[in-house]
């Protein structure tokens, strides 16, 4: 390939492969000759999406309240989280209290799993046409319901109905965070911003767990104060909701996404002009780059220049029309961002074609593999819940029922340990793009997998190994803050390298995700006490390891193939994008 060929090609992967973009400047003044908004400071980080002029675009708020927003959010997280994790500690309590076997409970799990699903699947649409404000408020009515439901059970029917209802509200907590960070933050944070999102899940995934046998504890035996303590703490998040938690979707304009692709590729070409000035060796190719960027230059800037004269012109009503479709709303008073649903940024597609629309994402590769690793996490959090009050109660440890659930404590720190090295991630794709003359592929991340996967897999062995060779309590307690560090930081990373790789699509591509991932979680609850109890926790734990390094370890065919990948789906992505008119 020629050297001008190779400048075609960069202008045709920003334009033309999904996820591909640029992030950073080499010449500061390149961002603003082109019009483009960056990063405060003096890093030449370009901001990506780009905000719109709309002050009530959520990327245009201010710190304060995006820090707001978010901050609801996580509280939303830790609580649903905890909501759908305190029971297994207390299974003996239930074995006793409700006439139940160790296999109808972990089926209770399961059907949490199963409409966990459904509920991804039903509401990342409903969302997307009255808004995320109002799901987020019915989830937390749905899980206050749930327990109260599981308050008055006296058999294993009102568990399966309580497993089933909690689950369903556990949906937006799982599939909509992930949407709303993106939508309030830009790509450069997304790495820091989904590592606080995955340690507030591990925060109520393992707290809850470890607190809930103290409550037993203290209220004497009572384990229903666990429900009624959940009521009056979803009754609280209730409140903090109504009042505060505003609505963030907002729909981005194809023509805009188009006209930044061009300041984009200016802003590339300038890095690569920039990285060739000094070499007398590149003084021919040094030429043709400086003339298309003059001429891109000349271009945005004339444009530009024309939009203004058209404004300042007499309006004929073929410009008043423009002029109304491009007129700048004005900032909504608190009122109005607190009404309890939003039809203004609807999308305007039928809501059963929503439905439908992402399980197309499951013919992207990234899609596929995102799930599995997604999917194969979530069966070491299942893992945990079902085995832990069987192995840590039983000798040579003969826990009781507090210091089971203090086990996850471990848990808890591995899981600080991973949201601290997702926040770093951020910054290694920042230096491989900039290596890259500013030029951002989602496939850079990846490599930050490797530790993940030493940990992940260490950790599962020494859990299930160490408890069945009976070695001292720290080692499968360490097993589980390795393997709360994998679920973390190989979850986090896998919905990051989607999200990164579709961007236009992410709401369709985290139902498709936590689909599949769900009903893995379910699929692998139902069938684990078998599968243990047919051949063993040595051959089980074996068997774990190697589905750890084998699916989590296609990240490597990711790094040398996933552009490629991305490039053979473009057609159906920007297909998909122009027919569902949202970017």
């Amino acid at each position: 390939m020629s050297q001008v060929d190779q400048l075609n090609t960069i202008e045709r992967d920003i334009a033309e492969t999904p996820g591909t973009t640029v992030i950073s400047a080499d010449n500061l003044n390149d961002i603003a000759n082109v019009g483009l908004n960056k990063k405060k400071g003096s890093q030449g980080i370009i901001l990506i999406p780009q905000p719109s002029l709309d002050p009530n675009d959520p990327l245009n708020w201010s710190r304060f309240r995006k820090e707001l927003h978010f901050g609801i959010l996580c509280l939303f997280t830790i609580l649903l989280a905890g909501f759908s994790a305190w029971c297994p500690p207390l299974y003996s309590v239930f074995i006793a209290n409700l006439n139940v076997s160790i296999n109808q409970l972990n089926n209770g799990l399961a059907f949490q799993f199963l409409f966990l699903a459904v509920g991804c699947a039903l509401l990342q649409p409903l969302s997307m046409k009255i808004g995320k404000r109002p799901v987020y408020l019915l989830e937390t009515v749905i899980a206050l319901v749930s327990h109260a439901v599981l308050s008055t059970a006296t058999d294993e029917k009102k568990y399966y109905a309580f497993g089933s209802i909690n689950g369903f509200s556990c949906a937006a907590m799982d599939s909509l965070i992930q949407i709303s960070i993106a939508d309030i933050f830009f790509l450069h944070e997304h790495g820091s911003r989904f590592g606080i999102y995955v340690f507030c899940l591990s925060c109520g995934s393992f707290f809850a767990p470890m607190l809930s046998p103290l409550v037993v504890n203290s209220m004497k035996g009572d384990w229903k104060w666990c429900c009624y303590a959940i009521i009056i703490m979803a009754s609280g998040l209730f409140i903090i909701q109504v009042f505060f938690l505003e609505e963030s979707l907002f729909k981005r304009t194809l023509f805009e996404t188009h006209e930044n692709d061009e300041k984009l590729i200016t802003v590339a070409l300038s890095n690569v002009e920039q990285s060739m000035s000094n070499d007398p060796n590149q003084k021919e190719l040094y030429n043709i780059v400086s003339k298309r960027v003059r001429e891109n230059l000349e271009s945005i800037t004339s444009r530009s220049n024309n939009d203004k004269i058209s404004t300042s012109e007499p309006k004929s009503e073929t410009n008043t029309k423009i002029d109304t479709v491009l007129e700048i709303p004005a900032n909504k008073g608190f009122i109005r961002r607190m009404s309890v649903y939003n039809l203004e940024q609807a999308i305007d597609t039928k809501l059963w074609k929503l439905t439908l629309n992402p399980f197309r994402t499951l013919l992207y590769p990234a899609v596929i593999w995102g799930s599995l690793v997604y999917g194969i996490q979530i069966c070491w959090l299942s893992l945990v819940g079902i085995t832990q009050s069987q192995f840590f109660f039983a000798p040579p440890y003969n826990f009781s029922t507090s210091s089971v659930g203090l086990v996850n404590l471990a848990s808890f720190v591995g899981s600080i340990f991973g949201a601290i090295y997702l926040h770093y991630t951020d910054t290694f794709q920042v230096y491989k793009s900039k290596k890259n003359n500013g030029i951002f592929e989602p496939e850079f991340r990846l490599w930050t997998m490797i530790p993940v996967i030493i940990i992940n897999s260490c950790g599962l062995l020494m859990y299930g190994l160490g408890v069945h060779s009976g070695v001292h309590w720290i080692c499968p307690v360490i097993g589980n803050a390795c393997i709360a560090f994998g679920l973390g930081g190989g979850s986090a990373l896998a919905m990051v390298y989607v999200l990164e790789s579709y961007p236009k699509q992410s709401m369709e591509t985290m139902v498709a995700v936590l689909v599949v991932r769900n009903l893995l979680g379910m699929v692998f609850t139902f069938v684990f006490q078998d599968w243990l109890d047919a051949i063993g926790l040595v051959k089980t734990t074996w068997m774990l390891f190697m589905f750890c390094v084998l699916i989590n370890g296609f990240f490597i065919l990711f790094i040398y193939k996933g552009k490629k990948f991305r490039q053979m789906t473009a057609k159906l992505y920007f297909s998909a994008t122009a027919e569902a008119n949202y970017n």
